[in-house]
């Protein structure tokens, strides 16, 4: 898919020139980009193998194509699968300009306050953002921590982020390289975006630290799927399995492929157990999020029109 995106841009260039038809190409590449993020996931989480060697080189292919430091996101999504949505412990929970329940949402000031007052409208927006933070996340890791692979990576990451700039600048020159970047950019966090934010967000906030394992995994979580098994398939390609949210939190070494017959029977053993194992189409998650989103916008609006009042 990289290498029918990459062709398809220069050609165009070539006997086309118009810079608008590019927009779709851009729109393309970040979504081959969320679809090389889900492999490093899977290979992180050794779903694919745990041989040693080809998952050095998953971590050195995140460097070269996605301008990230797996080793350094393998420890904070390590910290996540441990404590999901645990405001205090899990570093997914903790983004400066969103807020996940009334209290996280009180504790906001200055331009993050306002974004939070109406983040069910910035959501969107917001979400553009989201792979240059993971990005930026995993260069800081590698400048803080004296790992053994901070020299390789950085320098895998710098010289490859370099070539991808160069091409764009050789094929379209600075300013229209710059768009397409952009846009390509905003494409992949957009995607990356709207695809975290179903798996856990709008869910149970509570701190779970001593609940049972099963519990903690399963009402943090929500699957996104259909009864329509072509349009269900379509949805575990487009959200890289992730779809499957509470299979994928109680087994993380699971492959993908098996995660929709383990949900047959986790759904089973929930229901007999009493526990919600919470199934929705991804228009229902997304209503979910988006009215839960504007209910803490609308609590923190009410808390700051009774502060202005008694001022």
């Amino acid at each position: 898919m990289l290498a029918v995106v990459f062709a398809t841009a220069i050609l165009l260039q070539k006997y086309s020139g118009n810079f608008l038809f590019q927009m779709p190409v851009a729109l393309a590449l970040g979504f081959v980009f969320g679809q090389f993020a889900f492999l490093a996931h899977d290979t992180g989480h050794e779903q694919v193998t745990s041989n040693l060697f080809p998952l050095v080189l998953v971590c050195y292919f995140t460097n070269i194509f996605l301008y990230g430091s797996l080793t350094g996101w393998r420890i904070k999504h390590d910290l996540h699968h441990n404590e999901p949505n645990n405001l205090a412990l899990d570093p997914d929970c903790d983004i400066p300009l969103l807020a996940f329940t009334r209290e996280q949402a009180e504790n906001k000031y200055g331009v993050a306050r306002f974004l939070v007052k109406y983040q069910h409208l910035f959501l969107l927006p917001i979400s553009t953002l989201t792979t240059i933070g993971m990005r930026l996340t995993g260069i800081q890791f590698l400048l803080r921590t004296r790992h053994p692979k901070t020299v390789l990576e950085l320098a895998l990451t710098g010289v490859s982020l370099l070539g991808y700039t160069v091409l764009w600048v050789s094929t379209f020159g600075i300013l229209k390289a710059f768009i397409f970047m952009l846009v390509a950019e905003g494409s992949f966090g957009l995607y990356m975006g709207m695809t975290f934010v179903t798996n856990h967000y709008g869910r149970s906030f509570e701190p779970t630290s001593n609940t049972d394992f099963l519990t903690k995994q399963v009402v943090t979580a929500r699957n996104v799927g259909s009864s329509f098994p072509p349009l269900d398939a379509l949805i575990h390609f487009f959200y890289g399995g992730l779809n499957r949210q509470i299979e994928h939190h109680l087994w993380p070494y699971m492959p993908r492929c098996n995660l929709k017959r383990a949900e047959q029977i986790v759904r089973k053993s929930c229901k007999e157990i009493g526990i919600d194992h919470h199934v929705i189409s991804p228009f229902g998650a997304y209503k979910e999020i988006f009215y839960n989103f504007a209910d803490i916008g609308k609590h923190l609006r009410s808390c700051d029109k009774k502060k202005a009042y008694h001022a």
